[in-house]
């Protein structure tokens, strides 16, 4: 019994060991659309096993979009561009990412319009 709770004990700090939430979120509002990008940092060592499973919107608390990905784009990061027609001034906006190995992250931010 007591080599079976040493392996499993291991077992979970292996995973702990390897497994991190992003560690930002970055986003970004073009001004002539109501288009959102969305940049989550996580580095990884393989961004095809190691990655950002889902990332997932909500205006408003009303979850919007929910984005399932296979494996990250780079080694760095994690990114996604949306279009959200209803986006209005001052709707806050949150992101949540989670990663495949464990662990997640969350940014809420307002949308303020820029004038250029």
């Amino acid at each position: 019994m007591k080599k079976l709770l040493v392996v499993v004990i291991s077992l979970i700090m292996t995973l702990v060991i390897f497994a991190h939430p992003p560690v930002k979120i970055t986003v970004e509002f073009a001004s002539e659309t109501p288009e959102l990008t969305v940049q989550i940092h996580h580095k990884v060592d393989n961004p095809k096993t190691h990655f950002i499973e889902s990332l997932t919107i909500f205006l408003n608390e009303e979850k919007i979009i929910t984005q399932h990905f296979s494996e990250q784009l780079s080694k760095e990061v994690q990114q996604g561009i949306f279009f959200i027609p209803s986006l209005k001034e001052n709707d806050v906006i949150s992101i949540e990412a989670k990663c495949n190995k464990g662990g997640d992250f969350k940014k809420t931010v307002t949308f303020e319009k820029t004038e250029e």
